[in-house]
């Protein structure tokens, strides 16, 4: 049985971040990335949440969803404007996959 990783519902961002070598409007950015990563494996990784009680509430089921947000859920991968470059955060305490996640959207956004 595959173990599912656990990962934080309410977030702390304060080291880790990517530079993404791509311009334009944050919410296309976050719309194209999103259209991107859907193909890879890591999207559709099957995920807990470390509060039980948001898990009742919505369907959030997998990294991908996570990590761009669903109805009711802000995704907790944050893309944002810092003078002429685009970062993308990453929470504090994220397991090893978000950081894999996060390479592979640099990657696709960089091809």
């Amino acid at each position: 049985m595959k173990v599912k990783p656990v990962l934080p519902t309410k977030p702390i961002y304060s080291v880790h971040q990517l530079e993404l070598n791509f311009h334009g409007d944050v919410e296309e950015v976050k719309r194209i990335a999103r259209t991107k990563v859907r193909c890879s494996p890591l999207y559709g990784t099957k995920i807990l949440l470390d509060d039980k009680t948001i898990g009742k509430e919505i369907q959030l089921k997998t990294l991908g969803n996570w990590a761009f947000g669903i109805p009711k859920f802000e995704g907790r991968l944050k893309f944002e404007k810092l003078d002429d470059k685009l970062i993308l955060k990453i929470p504090d305490g994220s397991p090893q996959i978000v950081k894999r996640l996060a390479n592979r959207i640099k990657e696709l956004l960089h091809d």
